[in-house]
């Protein structure tokens, strides 16, 4: 596992600090946090996620899923 602090884990999926958190409370991504409080996020775990959405994405204009 490789871990990123808030700005680079931004840098490297393109979403914003606070999808970033959001998906930590959610429990959708891993993180860890430093004994200083910063949150640090496993890249595996983020390109993971990133890789989903973007395939649920895909499906839903092809027309293969509908989400509602």
């Amino acid at each position: 596992m490789s871990f990123v602090n808030t700005k680079a884990a931004c840098k490297q999926l393109g979403v914003g600090a606070a999808t970033l958190r959001r998906w930590d409370k959610d429990g959708k991504i891993k993180t860890m946090r430093t004994p200083g409080g910063v949150r640090l996020y496993d890249l595996d775990s983020l390109y993971s996620k990133l890789v989903f959405v973007q395939n649920v994405i895909r499906f839903k204009v092809l027309g293969l899923i509908n989400l509602h």
